[in-house]
């Protein structure tokens, strides 16, 4: 009852602060809460915001989201998270001139007929 409690409380918290547009902060208490369905649907909004735009926040929410993945098992949004994960890495590939990796990580992700 007492894990519940404080679960609870760390969700409330976390919705005020994803309320704020902190996402990162909430990231971290929804994974305290042990809430992954929660992390990775900000996670998965985060990254589907910041995909093209290959910047430092960009650079900054791919690493928040390797690190989570492991730890994100059972959830629903895993198989879009786990796509998403790929297309970041094929993008980085790419526009770092490393063609063919990135030819094998779009083939394995079977998006496109080759």
């Amino acid at each position: 009852a007492v894990v519940s409690t404080q679960s609870t409380g760390i969700s409330t918290v976390a919705e005020g602060v994803e309320r704020r547009g902190c996402w990162e902060e909430a990231v971290t208490l929804y994974e305290l809460a042990g809430n992954y369905e929660k992390v990775l649907e900000i996670l998965v909004e985060e990254l589907s915001r910041r995909f093209m735009a290959p910047d430092k926040a960009h650079e900054h929410v791919h690493k928040i989201a390797v690190e989570v993945e492991s730890r994100a098992h059972h959830v629903t949004l895993r198989k879009q998270f786990l796509l998403l994960l790929d297309l970041y890495q094929f993008h980085r590939l790419y526009h770092g001139g490393k063609l063919e990796e990135a030819l094998a990580v779009i083939t394995k992700l079977q998006l496109i007929p080759l």
